[in-house]
C-alpha cells in the first residue's frame, strides 16, 4: 500500500524553533521527518535564509509608528477607495 507523506508546511517550520509553540512530541516528530526529508529541509533552508535578509533589511531602520489618529484616518480612507472600485464593478455597496 501507498503511504501518503505528510510535509510540513512552512508555518510549521518557522515555529519548530520555538521551544513553547508545540508540544514536545509533535517537535520531535517534525524534526525527524525534517532530518529524512530534503524537501522540507530545503524549505525550510530557504525560509532560514528569507528571515536573516529580512532581518537584515531592517537592522537600523527605526520602526515610525503613526500616530493613532492618523492610522485610522488611513484605514479610513483606504476602505473607502476600495468600497468605491467595489461599486464601479458593478458590486452592490454595503
Amino acid at each position: 500500500m501507498w503511504r501518503k507523506v505528510r510535509h510540513l508546511s512552512d508555518g510549521e517550520l518557522l515555529i519548530l524553533a520555538e521551544e513553547g509553540a508545540r508540544a514536545a512530541r509533535r517537535r520531535a516528530r517534525a524534526r525527524a521527518h525534517l532530518a529524512a526529508c530534503p524537501r522540507c529541509a530545503g524549505r525550510q533552508a530557504d525560509l532560514d535564509t528569507l528571515s536573516r535578509a529580512a532581518g537584515l533589511a531592517c537592522r537600523g531602520r527605526p520602526a515610525a509608528a503613526a500616530p493613532p489618529h492618523v492610522a485610522r484616518a488611513r484605514l479610513r480612507a483606504a476602505l473607502e477607495a476600495r468600497a468605491g472600485r467595489r461599486a464601479v464593478r458593478g458590486w452592490p455597496a454595503r
